[in-house]
């Protein structure tokens, strides 16, 4: 098992076709204290994680910044099907997607945490009406975060699956109708806690 660990580095200005603007893997990899600005999956309707595109292993980012990163899927992070991704300390700002999922992170993957971080004036380019800020294709965990202010329809979070949102603050993102979460239906087992 190979695993990888980065820290710490800026990625800028970085543009690939068709995944993962900056860094594409297949394993386990640890990204800390890196910057990335500004990097691009070349737009077309695949192209997936303007900074970061993991498919299959682990994704483990911490202490990180994310700033105009752009790709069709996951402005700055795509976790595909078998991938597992955590997210903790980092932030993500002005990221874009010209498709519909995850202006700042889309997961399809098998399971997510993403705590301690924050989520502001991300967006899509499009104004797709079910553009989100967080798309959550699987069951995950979002604890202690703030996703406020992102734009264009940044609709918070998109959960077809398990959801559990603990201590977090869902606020001012722009929406057609001031929903900040949106697709939470009955069917599912999504938690609210606020402890």
């Amino acid at each position: 098992e190979n695993n990888k660990i980065i820290f710490p580095q800026d990625y800028q200005g970085i543009y690939s076709q068709p995944s993962g603007g900056a860094i594409f893997f297949d394993s386990q990899l640890t990204v800390d204290s890196c910057t990335f600005l500004n990097n691009t999956a070349i737009s077309n309707q695949d192209s997936k994680g303007g900074a970061i595109n993991v498919s299959y292993g682990i994704l483990n980012v911490a202490n990180s910044y994310f700033d105009g990163n752009s790709a069709a899927h996951g402005g700055a992070i795509y976790s595909g099907y078998y991938a597992h991704l955590n997210i903790n300390k980092s932030i993500f700002k002005g990221n874009f997607i010209s498709d519909s999922d995850g202006s700042a992170v889309s997961v399809s993957s098998n399971d997510y945490l993403i705590t301690n971080s924050l989520f502001f004036n991300n967006g899509d380019i499009n104004d797709f009406d079910v553009g989100c800020t967080i798309f959550s294709g699987r069951d995950g965990n979002i604890i202690n975060c703030d996703i406020v202010f992102n734009e264009n329809n940044g609709i918070g979070i998109w959960s077809p699956h398990n959801l559990n949102i603990i201590n977090s603050i869902l606020w001012g993102n722009e929406t057609a109708d001031d929903n900040q979460i949106y697709n939470l239906t009955a069917n599912n087992n999504d938690n609210l806690v606020n402890d």
